[in-house]
């Protein structure tokens, strides 16, 4: 049986990005975008792809996010973690690209899901893969988020309930729940 508490915890964790990173883009250089493209692209994939469910509308959200990051990059203050300003981005662009999304047709919508296929191609460990894409099929909304911040980004509960907005004990339980949930799931397959 694949204990998916050791898979997460065997994940590469997301690379921190410095606020001088974020300073230096806004003064102009763009080498600093790719620098900050390089850490997080991983990590924003999966949640943003946690979010939308397909990898179109994900790439669409990322495409929009950093272009985002580097115009606005002067608005950053710093002393927040700026992966999480890089993930408030992301999350604002995808509810925005639901709001847009509400009103297309939903023949549109039906050929989309069937064309889109979760990608985590940029992870290479083969039971990391089935364990994302997994949770894809399996966890709610939330309890991805909270998968995806934890094992693909990193984070620490604490920070994930700040990031959130929700109880630190309402995050661990929910933690929890989609590790007993991805077990079960994983179990039964063998």
């Amino acid at each position: 049986m694949i204990n998916v508490s050791m898979l997460i915890a065997d994940f590469p964790k997301q690379e921190e990005i410095a606020d001088e990173l974020i300073f230096s883009l806004a003064k102009g250089n763009r080498e600093a975008l790719k620098i900050i493209y390089e850490k997080s692209i991983n990590a924003l994939y999966a949640y943003v792809l946690s979010l939308t469910k397909n990898k179109y509308d994900t790439e669409d959200v990322l495409q929009e996010t950093y272009v985002s990051i580097a115009e606005n990059a002067a608005s950053y203050h710093g002393g927040n973690k700026a992966m999480a300003w890089i993930f408030r981005i992301a999350r604002n662009f995808t509810l925005m690209h639901f709001r847009k999304e509400k009103n297309k047709d939903s023949i549109h919508e039906v050929e989309e899901a069937v064309d889109a296929k979760y990608s985590f191609s940029f992870v290479e460990n083969a039971d990391h893969r089935m364990l994302l894409e997994s949770a894809m099929e399996i966890l709610e909304e939330e309890e991805r988020q909270i998968l995806f911040l934890h094992a693909v980004a990193g984070w620490k509960n604490r920070e994930i309930a700040e990031y959130l907005g929700k109880n630190l004990n309402t995050v661990l339980s929910k933690y929890q729940r989609s590790i007993k949930k991805m077990q079960e799931h994983l179990g039964k397959d063998e």
